[in-house]
């Protein structure tokens, strides 16, 4: 095994890269408690494995190394005193570093516990048998319910952060909720650790469905959606931690940043569909001259428009895909007239929202006929001779610019590669970069902050935008604006 230095900043944090039967290894050096928190839910069985030499503190995937190789590997002398793993216990709530060997009776010894990096993230137990991560620490209230498979942490009238701290650690990432009349309060548990009427008898509450909840995580696009009844759904708890949108599906308030133009990734099996989100006309032109009918769906909802090749997707299975409500009335359809105009066709219906609708007023014109693009008068035939000419061009240009920044997102210490014409990312690489450098960013935004860099790298007549995400990296596109491809 090798070992580099992957990132060399002179501040408190830093990364190595250790390399185990030629797979990379990711080793985190006095990460903030924060970070810990997001290394934690990005490995894939939720546990880090920690070793403490020289004044500092090494957390990597539990499942890329164990602890003995990671000592060998540093040509140190391995000592059980300085392993620990991080993780959530069984039926807990709390993240705690414990030592990978510990007797009845022990404790973790001095020279840990009274270690400044220790000091300002963890709390030892009671016992001093464990050191709790300060930055989980959970306010809200909570009670213990006995079951077969242990006791069960019910959370009870947490807020909207701490809703989404205990989705984000449930197994499926899923809670279930009960509502008290009588006490006038919400109850919401892990939903694989107990289903609902059994959670009721424990609570001594009543069974009715009008008074359950299901919260979830879609994994599609990372948003939280919140299931209850119309009884419920204007409580004045709901009403603050949720938001809902017109269809009256309630959606938890993680105060996002709406983006004017961003681009999602469905798959329906193996076949990849772009969505772009509420796109300018330009990209409309792009998208519908590449597309199999020169057609293209859309759907909208809250404001936001969203759209797709035709072919590819029917409205109702994309929408489900996207992770929203869907409403028959909501679906959208762009193609081109015989004139060359672009037209955007809406059921009429909602004729009168869409007219109004800030974007359709910026990107459209309206007729009886439909909404005519702006930008769009020049002819298919026109565009397929301009892009003939330039073909190669453009892609020359686009391999030159994709390696401009890979090499530029290298020297930041951010983990890339290029496949088929694209810039991947690391999205932990990343995520860990911002945190050194920007306080108080989710992971939109430090997306976002990552592609300003590079936008301020690069030419200013590129268009640089990110192109879709898995769970573990986060495409860019780019290309000349003025070129449509």
């Amino acid at each position: 095994m090798s070992i580099r230095n992957f990132i060399n900043i002179l501040n408190e944090y830093s990364q190595i890269t250790l390399y185990a039967n030629q797979e990379k290894v990711f080793v985190t050096i006095n990460p903030e408690g924060p970070l810990l928190e997001q290394l934690l839910q990005k490995s894939s069985y939720s546990e880090l494995r920690c070793y403490y030499d020289a004044d500092k503190f090494y957390f990597w995937a539990n499942e890329d190394l164990f602890h003995s190789h990671f000592a060998e590997d540093l040509n140190i002398d391995f000592n059980p005193d300085y392993a620990f793993y991080l993780n959530i216990p069984f039926n807990g709530n709390n993240i705690v570093l414990t030592p990978s060997q510990i007797d009845d009776g022990d404790i973790i010894i001095a020279e840990i516990l009274n270690h400044p990096y220790i000091q300002k993230w963890f709390t030892p137990n009671n016992t001093k048998t464990e050191l709790l991560l300060k930055s989980s620490l959970t306010e809200y209230a909570s009670t213990s319910v006995p079951s077969s498979s242990g006791d069960i942490q019910v959370a009870i009238n947490p807020n909207k952060n701490e809703l989404k701290w205990i989705t984000d650690r449930s197994i499926y990432k899923e809670l279930r909720g009960l509502y008290d009349e009588v006490d006038d309060a919400f109850y919401f548990w892990d939903a694989s650790k107990l289903i609902h009427n059994h959670m009721a008898n424990k609570l001594n509450l009543p069974d009715e469905s009008d008074f359950r909840l299901t919260l979830y995580k879609h994994s599609s696009n990372n948003e939280y959606y919140l299931s209850c009844s119309s009884f419920i759904a204007s409580h004045p708890y709901i009403e603050r931690n949720f938001k809902r949108s017109i269809y009256g599906n309630l959606m938890l308030n993680v105060n996002k940043k709406l983006k004017e133009y961003a681009t999602d990734i469905v798959y329906d099996g193996p076949i990849k569909i772009v969505v772009a989100i509420n796109p300018p006309a330009t990209a409309l032109i792009k998208m519908l001259d590449k597309s199999k009918l020169n057609e293209l769906r859309g759907y909208y909802i809250n404001g936001t428009f969203y759209f797709w090749d035709a072919y590819l997707a029917i409205h109702a299975n994309l929408v489900y895909e996207l992770g929203l409500e869907y409403n028959y009335l909501n679906r959208l359809w762009i193609d081109r007239t015989s004139s060359g105009d672009i037209s955007l066709v809406n059921v009429e219906e909602m004729d009168e929202i869409i007219k109004r609708d800030p974007y359709i007023q910026k990107y459209f014109n309206y007729t009886p006929q439909g909404h005519i693009l702006k930008e769009a008068k020049t002819s298919m035939r026109d565009i397929m001779d301009a892009v003939d000419g330039k073909m190669f061009e453009s892609i020359h240009e686009t391999a030159k610019y994709n390696q401009q920044i890979l090499d530029f997102l290298h020297s930041l210490g951010i983990d890339a590669e290029i496949d088929n014409d694209m810039v991947l990312v690391d999205r932990t690489s990343m995520v860990i970069y911002v945190s050194r450098n920007v306080r108080n960013l989710d992971e939109v935004d430090s997306y976002e902050y990552v592609l300003e860099l590079i936008r301020e790298h690069l030419p200013n007549n590129l268009l640089i935008t990110w192109a879709g995400k898995t769970d573990d990296w986060h495409g860019i596109s780019v290309y000349d604006r003025n070129f449509s491809r």
